[in-house]
């Protein structure tokens, strides 16, 4: 079995947002990773990496950020929209969520 040797992971300290940002909560997560609602503790501190790899699967980000909190393979979002010639800066793919359901473009 192969461990990390670091004090915490990304997901150890981030796990609700990361569940979240993939729509998930305790209960469907546990589900998917097949074991008891109780045992999802235990998941958010894990060191595993195969566990680490199977929670990067089902929630659809890599191992890197799941212990280091960087996705290396996603592009990163940095802008300025001009909206009826005011400037909107965007510098996360929040941002621009934000801005799209302000806009109401989108829910």
């Amino acid at each position: 079995m192969e461990v990390l040797s670091i004090e915490k992971t990304y997901f150890e300290e981030h796990a609700e947002d990361l569940l979240n940002n993939a729509g998930f909560n305790k209960a469907q997560f546990a589900k998917a990773m097949g074991v008891a609602p109780q045992n999802v503790g235990k998941l958010f501190a894990t060191k595993n990496a195969i566990t680490l790899s199977k929670i990067g699967k089902i929630l659809n980000v890599s191992l890197n950020c799941l212990v280091h909190g960087v996705e290396q393979d996603k592009e990163d979002i940095h802008g300025c929209l001009f909206v009826n010639g005011n400037p909107v800066l965007v510098n996360s793919r929040k941002d621009l969520e934000d801005f799209l359901k302000q806009e109401k473009i989108i829910r």
